[in-house]
């Protein structure tokens, strides 16, 4: 009943972005600390915090951005604390941006605690699995269920021990501007203008080029699936598209496993001047719980907040006297312009 509880509170939200009129609520539950996202080995830490909606009678929903709230990672390397920023995210999502540029090693477990004046402690264990092997081969057009499609032949080298996979197809948008290069890195001339002159004035006119930037902006691409291995087609959907494919190595542990991806045309974002997209495709390798959490997520309806069998699911993460989910990652990407 808590995810239906949460859609209603979503479902609100929308109303109240729609007119001008205060909605009143009903008495349930308590606020609590929200954390979201992943840690993924080879990055610098990175995700989002914010605040649940405590529901009393009378009282309307609060936008508010959480303030005063301390985030921080025991693991490798000792102790660290993540800075909380607004970003272009802050005010659709309701949350910070929590960061540190030390980076997540692959194959060790993190600790996270967000301390709150009021809100209380919330914890989270994050396991980061291994490093893994994979290859993607033979990228072409294929027609799939009459639909046309970008075909992708994906290759996992499964280790011996238990393991948990995601593929994910997203697209981010990029520009294309004038670029300098400066202490071996590519800045935007637009953004960076002061340091630009201030070379040009100090007799240090830098090098010079168009570039590419991406934008912090991700689409998911829904996609078709043959591998009659993902929790998408043991579940019968073979005829629908998926927003990610899960595969429980059970199938095939400790041995190659190959899997087809069929990325529908007609779903891919335009190309402008100057503007343009990258697709890309995660495979991921991911923690136990951060699986079951993303396979309970995918049985849900989009609207009803039940599965096909119209039963209720709980969704539980792995915050502690919190809510939400922070998942360990390992994961490749390849990036492609399609």
């Amino acid at each position: 009943m808590q995810v239906l509880k949460i859609l209603c509170l979503y479902i609100l939200l929308l109303l109240m972005s729609s007119c001008n009129k205060k909605l009143e609520l009903l008495d349930a539950g308590k606020k609590q600390i929200v954390l979201l996202g992943e840690l993924t080995a080879g990055d610098s830490v990175y995700l989002r915090a914010g605040e649940s909606t405590a529901v009393k009678t009378g009282n309307t929903i609060n936008e508010e951005l959480i303030r005063d709230l301390t985030v921080a990672i025991d693991g490798a390397g000792g102790r660290f604390y993540l800075t909380g920023t607004e970003d272009d995210l802050s005010y659709s999502e309701r949350t910070l941006a929590f960061s540190n540029a030390s980076q997540v090693q692959a194959g060790n477990t993190y600790t996270l605690d967000a301390s709150h004046p009021s809100l209380g402690k919330a914890t989270a264990s994050i396991a980061i699995p291994a490093a893994f092997t994979v290859t993607v081969s033979d990228t072409a057009s294929a027609d799939f269920l009459m639909k046309s499609c970008i075909q992708l032949h994906v290759t996992i080298d499964d280790l011996p021990e238990k393991n948990y996979y995601v593929l994910e197809v997203l697209q981010q948008p990029f520009t294309v501007e004038p670029a300098f290069l400066f202490n071996g890195q590519w800045f935007k001339q637009s953004e960076h203008w002061e340091l630009y002159d201030s070379l040009f004035n100090a007799g240090m006119p830098p090098e010079e080029r168009m570039d590419s930037f991406a934008i912090r902006m991700f689409t998911r691409i829904p996609s078709f699936s043959d591998d009659d291995k993902s929790e998408h087609l043991l579940n019968g959907k073979f005829s629908e598209p998926a927003k990610r494919i899960l595969l429980d190595d059970k199938c095939f542990n400790g041995s190659r496993h190959a899997s087809t991806l069929y990325i529908p045309k007609d779903a891919l974002g335009m190309q402008y001047p100057g503007i343009g997209m990258f697709t890309i495709l995660q495979v991921k390798s991911v923690s136990a719980d951060y699986f079951h959490y993303l396979k309970a997520y995918e049985q849900l309806g989009i609207f009803s907040g039940l599965p096909d069998n119209r039963s209720p699911v709980r969704v539980n993460g792995n915050v502690q006297n919190g809510v939400g989910m922070v998942g360990g990652v390992f994961m490749r990407e390849f990036r492609y312009i399609f």
